[in-house]
Order: structure tokens, then C-alpha cells, then sequence
């Protein structure tokens, strides 16, 4: 796929340099329309933290804590991923405001397992797998392997995947984004991550997205967003910390759920 956001010089200028310990990469939509589903925007990574954003949630990761953050930026609300998986549905259901009609209507797409009296994860089959393609490309002069991603057998995306040392992210930060990511898709096979919909449910070890296509129901391409730029400074440490006036979805809703 051509790209028309960055060249291959610039972005060469950022990847030659010698790897420091920010990491900063900004992602744009290439093709189609999203349809209201979460859409990759940003990952960054500094001092012991990651950061993944897309038009709605973001996702934060201490290394130090392992614990992995969800903000609900339309709520201005915060939400503990491991808490969550723990806490009664109706707790969670509460702290999104989630309509029984928005359940159903994910509950028919396969994305929101059926209701639970237990906690948000319990009993909960959503098994996210990988699968290399074969397929080989470059996004930006990056080469990466194309990665099918399924969902309890349903292929949702594909991802283009390059090597993460190819990005610029140094040896100890890549072993944060792989850890990162293994909560990420840890919370992907419970109910709070079919709330969440993160657009990299999972990454193959020592890899980094480029790419992510994404298939509506008849199997047809409904979008694709794509690396627009990556950078080794300029990380911002407050992007790691939740935001000031947004509160805890979850200690809030225990409150008014019953």
C-alpha cells in the first residue's frame, strides 16, 4: 500500500539515530472509515511506562506496578483493567453507562460475551490468536510480516508487523512493550477488553505494529490505519499519569449499581 503521510527519508532520519529511551509513534488512518470502532492513534514509551491511545480509550502500563490503565476519555473516568475483570457486571455495565440495546448490539457482533452474575470475566471463552500469514511488505521502508488476528476464530484484522528492534526502541523498552502488551491481550480474552475493543489485542513476541487492517462481517476491507511517524524524544511524562478531574469508574458505579 503506498503511503502518502511520511517520506521514507524523514522517517529514516528518526529510526537511524541511535535508539534513547523515549519512543514516541504517531499512527493515521490510510483507507476507509472506522465505523465507530477504536482506532489506533499513538503509542509512546518512557521510563518504565506505555502509553496506547486511540479516538477513545487510552491504555496506560506501569512496568513497575504491571498494572495497565484504562482511560474513558468521553467519561473522564479511569478504570483499573485487573480490578475490572473482577468486579460484578453490573458494576462495570455501570461505569460505561452501557444501554442494554449497545449490549445486544455487540453481543450480536461477537464482541461482548452474554451477561454474567459472577464478575465481568467469569466464564468468559474470547480466545485471541495470531497467525503469520507468510505475507511479507513495508510500511515506510520498515519491512513487517503480516499477522491474521482472530477472535474466538473470527478474523477481525490483519497486522502488519515489523521487528520492534527496526523501530528504534531500545533493548530494556522492548521488553516493557512486550510485557505491555501480554496484560493487553491478557485483558483482550475477558469482557473488559470486548468493552475495549483495543485495536492490538495481542503482538507476537519481539514485534511492532505498522499496520492494522480491519474487515466488517462480509469480509471486506473496512479500514486501515498505518504508522505515520516515529520519534525518540519529546514524550511527555503526564501522558503516563491519569489526567487531573477524571475519577475511578469502577468505585464510583459499586456505589450506584445496586
Amino acid at each position: 500500500m503506498r503511503s502518502h503521510l511520511l517520506s521514507t527519508a524523514g522517517l529514516c532520519l528518526a529510526l537511524c539515530a541511535t535508539a534513547r529511551a523515549e519512543f514516541h509513534a504517531e499512527y493515521a488512518p490510510v483507507e476507509g472509515k472506522s465505523e465507530g470502532a477504536p482506532t489506533l492513534t499513538r503509542i509512546e514509551v518512557a521510563g518504565g511506562h506505555m502509553r496506547m491511545d486511540t479516538n477513545r480509550v487510552s491504555l496506560l502500563f506501569d512496568a513497575a506496578t504491571t498494572k495497565l490503565i484504562a482511560l474513558l476519555h468521553m467519561k473522564k473516568k479511569f478504570m483499573d483493567t485487573k480490578k475490572a475483570e473482577a468486579a460484578p457486571q453490573e458494576t462495570v455495565d455501570a461505569a460505561e453507562k452501557m444501554s442494554p440495546e449497545h449490549r445486544a448490539i455487540l453481543e450480536k457482533q461477537g464482541n461482548m460475551p452474554a451477561p454474567d452474575t459472577q464478575s465481568a470475566s467469569a466464564d468468559i471463552t474470547r480466545r485471541v490468536t495470531l497467525k503469520a500469514t507468510g505475507t511479507n511488505d513495508r510500511v515506510h521502508d520498515i519491512a513487517c510480516t503480516v499477522y491474521r488476528t482472530e477472535i474466538n476464530g473470527r478474523h477481525m484484522q490483519d497486522m502488519c508487523l515489523a521487528a520492534i528492534a527496526d523501530t528504534g526502541i531500545g533493548a530494556e523498552d522492548q521488553a516493557l512493550v512486550q510485557r505491555a502488551f501480554d496484560q493487553v491481550k491478557a485483558m483482550s480474552e475477558t469482557g473488559v477488553g470486548a468493552r475495549f475493543r483495543t485495536p492490538v489485542p495481542a503482538l507476537t513476541a519481539g514485534k511492532f505494529p505498522l499496520r492494522i487492517t480491519r474487515f466488517s462481517e462480509n469480509g471486506k476491507v473496512r479500514d486501515v490505519v498505518e504508522l505515520k511517524s516515529i520519534a525518540n524524544a519529546g514524550v511527555n511524562a503526564a501522558d503516563f499519569a491519569i489526567p487531573a478531574g477524571y475519577t475511578d469508574a469502577l468505585q464510583h458505579s459499586a456505589a450506584t449499581a445496586h
